[in-house]
């Protein structure tokens, strides 16, 4: 695949544009960024520099009751508990066979990768900091890779208004690397690479962590420098650029394709909401307010529980210095001096029933006890209908990050086909296999049988100068499996966690076979519906014993119980003969009795 080069990518721009455009996302997203930076904070729980010392002047405590972190987290352990596999579908009916070698190539790029932990986690970048950005690539082993963008390394077009940056003309990943790591990479660029380990300023957020160095470019003491990887979109087409400050390290096209075998952007990305300012923020902002109202009505509960304020009642007995008198009112064992007297506690009453609203405001932006199955439920299948009740309001969420998921499938199917031209080997999880996986082996050859060996230079078939004989080569006709020539569809097979649905059904199937509803032998039904681990091969022992040949022993005995029960019908079927016989010969008896005597004299006779 040449990518479809043409005249406009033979050259490129000069380094000032590249930082342009890595001022311009810095300076125009500032605001985005410190929302994330802000909305960090709150999920990790900490307190403002400014607010802890304003607490401390009036002698409030300082904790934090954290309601946002648990909300974040139960929405992405919905994500977590959800099961979610790439399926390859035909466009015709010609390619099912390889739609099945597709879906096995994509799992198995899942499984290399922990393609489950990474979603997981790029939804977390979703809810707090706004957005998630992953890279598609391959490693110099040509493994397709997955790489997590943090959200303090991304950078994107200010401009973009689409949550999934489709009308993003640039994007790319701005990381701190030490010197001698780009050097190897680059080994040509040492010597301008190290003149470029000097500081520089940057915005802050692309400070090196820990935040200790000032804002630079680089971090001469510790021989780091900040590396800006980036791609742009120039005449219909995708670059790739690296540079540092001073020194471009790379530059052309973008050595990943598209469906249609152009250079393409190898980032996808997803934002939860953008504003009026095209500022994108995450959820964890609609949390924020709740938690403030909660901490504040809790400090204030805290400090009325230790705090009592003294009145003066009478000048001329109160001798006592008004701070000993404060003094010994905050003393559990106090003594208050003559002439001063506490407060009552109902001059500085508060509603407490606003921390109550306040707790469920935070539930209703975050994730509710019936998206969680909380609370009393009395089946699996009710609970299955409560979580999605409970998903309306954020049914937006979830659809991104399945809509991200979606595209990044697409771009490793598109690495499959660009750079697994080998044959190679794949390990594919199957629970219905034999130790739970099977092996596939994609762009395998087909060879055929052999044929003569045409000369060239004769046009005649090649002779064995020692056998004389016409030299036979195998014929190669393809290969099977070819990723590159395979035409698919990616889909995404979402299933939710509906473990405690299957075990409800299968407790109703216990139930019909205790009535015979299943049938004299329920047991295989029984076992293809139950979630035992391993539960092939079980069948399969039961199968394979059902087919064993019998021992010698169990032969013997078999033929012995056949003799007997032979024996057994011998028998019985002589006392039947015996018995009929009996019976016709008391009939004819009783005939005989019957008939009239005859004399042979005088004839039949008349009477006795």
């Amino acid at each position: 695949m040449d990518g479809g080069m043409t005249p406009a990518l033979t050259e490129g721009v000069s380094l000032d544009h590249y930082r342009r455009l890595f001022t311009e996302a810095r300076d125009l997203t500032a605001t985005a960024r410190e929302m994330a930076q802000k909305n960090r904070r709150y999920y990790d729980g900490k307190l403002d520099a400014k607010l802890r010392q304003l607490l401390k002047r009036r002698k409030m405590p300082d904790f934090v009751i954290n309601r946002v972190r648990p909300g974040v987290e139960g929405m992405v352990g919905i994500v977590e508990r959800g099961k979610s596999d790439p399926i390859a579908l035909p466009r015709n009916p010609a390619d099912e066979e390889s739609a099945d070698a597709a879906t096995d190539g994509l799992r198995y790029v899942c499984d290399v990768n922990r393609w489950h932990r990474i979603k997981c986690e790029a939804f977390r970048n979703i809810l707090i900091e706004g957005t998630a950005g992953i890279l598609t690539e391959v490693d110099a082993k040509l493994e397709v890779r997955f790489r997590r963008i943090r959200w303090e390394e991304f950078f994107y077009d200010p401009y973009s208004r689409e949550l999934d940056f489709a009308d993003a003309s640039y994007m790319g990943i701005a990381k701190w690397q030490y010197l001698d790591e780009i050097t190897a990479a680059y080994p040509e660029h040492r010597e301008a690479l190290v003149g470029a380990c000097s500081a520089e300023y940057v915005d802050s957020t692309w400070q090196d962590r820990p935040n200790d160095n000032g804002a630079t470019w680089a971090d001469p003491k510790r021989r780091r420098l900040l590396v800006v990887e980036m791609y742009r979109r120039q005449d219909g087409v995708w670059w790739k650029c690296v540079f540092v400050s001073g020194v471009k390290l790379e530059e052309g096209p973008s050595p990943y394709l598209d469906d249609d075998g152009q250079p393409c952007n190898p980032i996808e990305a997803y934002s939860a909401y953008i504003d009026d300012e095209n500022n994108r923020y995450g959820h964890v902002i609609d949390m924020i307010g709740p938690q403030d109202e909660i901490n504040t009505y809790r400090r204030k509960a805290a400090h009325r529980a230790t705090f009592r304020q003294l009145q003066e009642t009478d000048p001329i007995a109160a001798y006592a210095d008004p701070e000993e008198a404060r003094r010994e009112a905050a003393r559990p064992d106090g003594v208050l001096p003559p002439g001063y007297q506490v407060v009552p506690d109902d001059k500085f009453g508060m509603d407490m029933s606003l921390l109550q609203e306040a707790k469920a405001e935070i539930e209703r932006v975050g994730p509710n006890p019936s998206l969680l199955a909380r609370g009393d439920a009395s089946s699996g299948r009710q609970d299955l209908i409560r979580q999605q009740a409970g998903l309306t309001e954020l049914a937006h969420l979830f659809g991104g990050i399945d809509d991200l998921e979606w595209r990044v499938m697409r771009q490793a199917w598109n690495r499959m086909r660009q750079f697994w031209l080998e044959p190679k080997w794949l390990r594919v999880r199957d629970e219905e296999a034999e130790r739970g996986v099977r092996f596939l082996q994609v762009n395998e050859p087909v060879w055929g049988a052999p044929a003569p060996v045409i000369d060239p230079n004769t046009g005649f078939p090649q002779i064995d100068p020692v056998t004389r004989k016409i030299v036979m080569q195998p014929q190669f006709l393809g290969y099977r499996n070819e990723l590159a020539k395979m035409s698919v569809d990616i889909i995404i097979d979402s299933t939710p966690d509906t473990a405690n649905v299957q075990q409800e059904q299968y407790a109703q199937l216990v139930e019909l076979a205790k009535v015979g509803a299943l049938g004299p032998n329920p047991g295989p039904i029984l076992l293809e519906a139950a979630s035992f681990p391993r539960k092939r091969r079980m069948i399969e022992k039961i199968e394979a014993m059902s087919k064993q040949e019998p021992s010698p022993e169990q032969q013997q005995a078999a033929r012995l119980a056949l003799a007997k029960e032979a024996a057994g019908i011998d028998k019985t079927t002589a006392q039947a003969e015996e018995a009929r016989a009996r019976a016709a010969r008391t009939a004819v008896q009783a005939r005989n009795d019957m008939r009239p005597l005859v004399d042979p004299l005088m004839g039949p006779a008349i009477g006795l």
